[in-house]
């Protein structure tokens, strides 16, 4: 086992040698390294009623729904009264919810 152990730390030591290596040779301009170009939106800006309708198309209670997006029931009232808004991580997961509901499940979140 520690020989196995040690062999998956060599390989990742000699991984990690071979990418600063070419990360170090890129920024001497010695090499050009694929680069790939996306496009990512900014994070949605929830308004009360939309996490409220999230929830409800959903057919969760608050609880329930803190429970799955792992925050505190409080947050969710919050949310919904507009004390508060969902921040960036928040954001961007009640985006992908609105969008692909199914992916509650897909993960076994639900």
């Amino acid at each position: 086992m520690l020989k196995e152990v040690t062999n998956n730390m060599s390989e990742l030591g000699q991984g990690l040698i071979e990418a600063l290596t070419e990360a170090r040779a890129h920024a001497q301009g010695k090499i050009t390294l694929k680069t790939v170009k996306c496009k990512v939106p900014q994070v949605k800006v929830f308004a009360p009623q939309e996490v409220k309708s999230i929830r409800n198309d959903l057919g969760f209670s608050q609880t329930m729904f803190a429970l799955i997006l792992g925050v505190s029931p409080k947050t969710i009232e919050a949310w919904e009264s507009g004390k508060n808004s969902p921040n960036g991580t928040s954001s961007r997961l009640l985006e992908i919810i609105q969008k692909a509901p199914d992916t509650l499940q897909f993960v076994g979140l639900i």
